[in-house]
């Protein structure tokens, strides 16, 4: 199985990726969530011989890094990645998630802006 990208088709703007820059990781794309939960929303394809074994009966196990903290509470779902986006994005919050991205990359580029008119001031 591999992490798969839209999450869910219409809410490419809310996904992230965690493990980017992680070489020991495969990239993930997410849909997350704001605090105080942080639900993090994966989508994962099977290939061709998974799918050839869940239709047989297979089971599917999920394992989950806990690093010696408590185990998160964890949802298994089965649904397409053209699921009604609305109601996904109502049940992650998503629209604060967005705001708060937004808000935050505006202040870093004020900040870059700034700091570059001050290299410009300073003549470095």
């Amino acid at each position: 199985m591999y992490p798969q990208s839209p999450v869910v088709e219409g809410l490419e703007p809310y996904e992230v990726v965690l493990g980017e820059s992680q070489a020991e990781y495969l990239p993930l794309p997410v849909l997350r969530s704001p605090a105080p939960h942080y639900a993090t929303m994966s989508r994962w394809q099977p290939s061709p011989e998974e799918r050839k074994l869940i239709a047989e009966g297979a089971d599917i196990f999920l394992t989950v890094y806990t690093f010696g903290n408590n185990y998160p509470p964890t949802m298994m779902e089965v649904m397409r990645s053209t699921a009604d986006p609305e109601l996904v994005r109502e049940r992650l919050s998503l629209d604060q998630e967005l705001d708060q991205r937004l808000r935050a990359q505006y202040a870093a580029s004020l900040a870059e802006a700034k700091g570059e008119e001050n290299a410009e001031r300073t003549g470095e």
